[in-house]
């Protein structure tokens, strides 16, 4: 007898993602995408405001999302605030600006990756499922 080839796909935990933007269309296209993964968003226009709720309680969120050019705070200082709260959580730039950036500063602000404005949402999709395998290994719920 034929044995049938395992197609079980892993079930991934939801997850909830911090997103700032402070141009709401594109915040809301990056919730949206997140939210048909079947994860939950918080979005803030104001990353100041984003960062207060982050410190508030940081176990909330399991990613970040966000922008670099903002008029009230840049995207590497929100990053900055972020990683002086933990070093844990994985971040994702989306940005119009990410040619100024070496694979050395993303490593060096620890961020996951870099997404390219304008986007795909299939580019945020994948940095989701990035964060949900990496999550699952923290969490040792792979098998």
């Amino acid at each position: 007898m034929k044995q049938k080839p395992n197609r079980e796909h892993k079930k991934f935990p939801k997850l909830r993602f911090l997103v700032i933007d402070d141009e709401v269309a594109i915040g809301e296209a990056i919730c949206f995408a997140i939210d048909m993964t079947g994860n939950d968003t918080v979005r803030f226009s104001n990353p100041a405001d984003a960062v207060k709720d982050f410190r508030k309680n940081p176990s909330k969120y399991d990613g970040v999302f966000t922008d670099l050019s903002m008029p009230q705070m840049s995207g590497e200082m929100v990053i900055e605030r972020i990683r002086k709260i933990t070093q844990e959580i994985p971040i994702v730039i989306c940005t119009a600006t990410g040619g100024i950036f070496t694979t050395e500063d993303l490593v060096k602000m620890n961020v996951l990756s870099l997404i390219a404005k304008p986007f795909e949402l299939s580019d945020i999709e994948l940095a989701v499922k990035q964060i949900q395998e990496n999550y699952m290994m923290r969490n040792s719920l792979l098998k």
